[in-house]
């Protein structure tokens, strides 16, 4: 991982997709957790 201040957030966000991609891979279960919490997200934001 490149270690520029020049996008942090992208960087951030980035490592979270690949977490979550993971845990959707291994539990598909996760997803519908994700999908949840996406929601709860969009709801408060």
């Amino acid at each position: 991982m490149p270690t520029t201040k020049e996008a942090p957030m992208k960087e951030f966000a980035q490592m979270v997709g690949e977490a979550i991609v993971q845990l959707v891979r291994d539990y598909p279960k996760g997803f519908l957790i994700v999908l949840g919490v996406v929601a709860v997200l969009g709801i408060i934001f």
